[in-house]
This record gives structure tokens, sequence and C-alpha cells, in this order.
């Protein structure tokens, strides 16, 4: 028997500007659409060069596994 597979309506990748904004209890630059908070760090600049669908990027994941590593073992 052979199963069918749904793939519904899954979104795919398009860039997408961010739209930042000074918020004053953050301190920091947010994004009105995604709520991205802008650190200083690689990645959310990585983020910020993705656009606010940065996380239907392909390489996402990889790449948040690579950036974020806090402990080598």
């Amino acid at each position: 028997m052979v199963k069918k597979v749904d793939k519904g309506n899954t979104e795919v990748y398009s860039y997408e500007r961010h739209h930042f904004y000074l918020d004053s209890n953050a301190g920091k630059q947010v994004c009105a659409n995604c709520g991205l908070i802008a650190l200083r760090n690689k990645a959310s600049e990585w983020c910020v060069e993705k656009g606010c669908l940065h996380k239907l990027h392909p390489s996402y994941s990889l790449t948040m596994k690579k950036l974020t590593r806090q402990f080598e073992w």
C-alpha cells in the first residue's frame, strides 16, 4: 500500500525587508514585522541580512547551530 503525503501549503523563503525602530524598553532596535532584536552578534547579523522570513531560509537551522554553539566538548 502506498501512502499519499499531503505537503499542504508550505511557505517558501523570499526576502522581506526588516523595518526597525528603536525600542525604549529594550534599548535596541527591534523589527516591527517579525520582532527580531538587532544585537551585535553574528547570529542576529545573519538574520538581519536574510530578512524577516529568515526562519524559512534553507540554511537557517544549520547556521544557527553553528553560530550559537556555546560549548565544544
